[in-house]
């Protein structure tokens, strides 16, 4: 009896069975984890974003390379104004939604008016304390003048906020505002006398310098955090990309080796008459240093 047929036959049902059993149980998790089928939508404030980067990016090359005579001229045609209205109508029509935190976000670093971007920290702050997009506001919030509020609000976003490249961003614009504003404090007594810093700082931010409590060993507990947690996190400052690792090591070295009592690192070259030498043959001589450089 020839069995093959019988055998094709056979095959042919167990692969029916099988993929219709794999359907059904995909139906099954798709009932189960709804979400999981869901595909995301992009958000068109990122990309309206990475569009605004680039045309800013062509508009600062072309005030680079052109004649002095030209640049005020080219001035006009800075982007920032158009893309303000495309990000305030996003803002408008995208009510609480991602969406809206990002245009936010955008508005509080770039808008040219000083209340817009008052504005929209605050409503950064109140509705979206979670949101990826609090990475560009963390940069936004000191710019202003100082004070504990900006402070406070840092200090709660690299601690709650559940995304890494948010906290690093606030660890990272904490410390730098910590360490301005720790020297300007031991000075406030003067920048109250002198009627030109009130007007700038204005009367809380005098306050807020004289009332800051910082130690120098603070800062530099934040600055070791961002080397060991947050590295290769980049961040957008003046138009440029920064890796906030590599400046925090920068900072350390300088709190390390740079700053008054300690013993200044090796410095090894040659001297005029191209003899070698190195700092340290020096050792309990006074040394004077003459830094200087020709452009």
């Amino acid at each position: 009896m020839n069995y093959r047929w019988l055998v094709i036959l056979a095959c042919i049902l167990v692969t029916a069975c099988d993929s219709s059993t794999k359907e059904k149980a995909a139906k099954n998790v798709e009932k189960a984890n709804p979400a999981e089928t869901i595909v995301e939508r992009p958000n068109p404030a990122e990309d309206l974003v990475s569009r605004y980067e680039a045309a800013y990016e062509e508009f600062i090359n072309r005030i680079r390379s052109a004649a002095a005579s030209e640049r005020a001229e080219i001035a006009k045609t800075n982007p920032q104004a158009e893309f303000a209205e495309k990000f305030r109508a996003l803002a408008s029509e995208n009510g609480d939604t991602e969406i809206e935190a990002t245009a936010l976000a955008w508005l509080a670093s770039n808008s040219d008016k000083d209340d817009e971007k008052a504005s929209a920290l605050a409503t950064m702050i109140t509705n979206y304390p979670d949101s990826p997009a609090m990475k560009e506001a963390a940069g936004a919030m000191v710019a202003g003048k100082p004070s504990q509020a900006t402070e406070d609000n840092l200090r709660r976003i690299l601690e709650n906020s559940p995304h890494p490249d948010v906290r690093g961003a606030a660890a990272f614009h904490l410390v730098s505002y910590l360490d301005r504003y720790k020297s300007l404090g031991e000075q406030v007594d003067e920048l109250a006398e002198n009627p030109n810093a009130v007007q700038f700082f204005g009367e809380d931010g005098i306050d807020y310098l004289r009332n800051l409590k910082v130690n120098d060993a603070e800062i530099e507990k934040l600055y070791e955090t961002i080397v060991k947690d947050y590295s290769n996190v980049v961040i957008s400052r003046m138009g440029r990309e920064t890796n906030i690792g590599e400046s925090a090591k920068n900072a350390l070295f300088e709190i390390k080796y740079l700053s008054k009592g300690c013993v200044a690192p090796d410095i090894e070259g040659s001297d005029m008459d191209g003899k070698e030498f190195a700092l340290s043959d020096y050792r309990g001589k006074v040394v004077m240093l003459d830094f200087w450089g020709d452009w």
